[in-house]
C-alpha cells in the first residue's frame, strides 16, 4: 500500500468512476480512505501498477518561462511509477497564468504512468510566466 499516516486509518485506494460505463472516469485522481464515497469505486493497486510500491520520491522536470504557452515534464526514473504530481507557477511583468493539464503521462486508460506534464498559458500579453512539474514516483 502506499504510504499513509498511522492515524488516518486508511486502507484502500478510491477513484471516482463514469456512472455510465461503470469504469474509472479518465483523469480520476486516487485517494486514500478507509472506505470509498458513493460516487467513487475501490482500485484494484495492482491492476495500476503500484502494488508493493513503497518508496516515494519527487522528481523535478526543468523551469520553463514563456510569454505565450508552455508545456513541461517531470520524469520518474526506471522502475518507478507516478503516482501524482503537478506544478510550481510564478509570473513577472503583469503576467496572469493558468494551467491547463496537470496529469500523468501516458494518460491513457490502462497504462502505467512514468512521468507527470503540465501546460500553462499566460492569460496576458505581457509578462513572463515560469512553471516547473512536479512528479511523485514510487518504487518498489
Amino acid at each position: 500500500m502506499l504510504a499513509s499516516s498511522t492515524d488516518a486509518g486508511a486502507t484502500v485506494l478510491c477513484a471516482a468512476f463514469n456512472r455510465t460505463t461503470g469504469t474509472l472516469r479518465e483523469g480520476a485522481t486516487l485517494k486514500v480512505r478507509t472506505t470509498c464515497k458513493a460516487s467513487e469505486q475501490q482500485v484494484d493497486p495492482a491492476a495500476i501498477g503500484i502494488q508493493g510500491l513503497s518508496k516515494l520520491t519527487v522528481r523535478t522536470g526543468n523551469t520553463v518561462s514563456t510569454n505565450g504557452g508552455l508545456a513541461t515534464s517531470a520524469l520518474c526514473q526506471q522502475g518507478e511509477v507516478a503516482t501524482g504530481g503537478g506544478a510550481l507557477t510564478s509570473v513577472s511583468g503583469g503576467a496572469e497564468i493558468t494551467v491547463r493539464s496537470s496529469r500523468p503521462q501516458p494518460d491513457t486508460a490502462g497504462s502505467v504512468p512514468t512521468s507527470w506534464r503540465i501546460n500553462a498559458f499566460n492569460l496576458n500579453s505581457a509578462g513572463m510566466i515560469t512553471a516547473t512539474a512536479y512528479a511523485v514516483c514510487a518504487a518498489p
